[in-house]
């Protein structure tokens, strides 16, 4: 199973104990992100809606792709997954 890093922003780092940068591991984007909300429960509420869909106002990133609906992209080994929340408001 491939290891990787998930960062995350640091208004969410309070849902994973603190951390902006934790280890992950998945043979997907998909995989990663629930070992990641296995350990940390709350993040997946700010991550995923009801239905499992990456929220509206969230980004994520393979490396430098994105892959917001495409939670299915493979993963090797030393990979960067980078959760994004897009600021909105007026």
């Amino acid at each position: 199973m491939p290891r990787m890093t998930l960062s995350v922003p640091r208004m969410l780092a309070q849902f994973c104990d603190g951390q902006t940068r934790l280890p992950v591991s998945g043979a997907d984007v998909g995989s990663a992100l629930e070992d990641a909300m296995a350990r940390h429960p709350l993040l997946r509420t700010h991550v995923l809606n009801e239905r499992g869909e990456v929220r509206e106002h969230v980004h994520l990133f393979l490396n430098e792709n994105d892959v917001r609906e495409d939670l299915r992209a493979a993963t090797r080994d030393g990979d960067e997954i980078y959760v994004l929340q897009a600021m909105s408001g007026g």
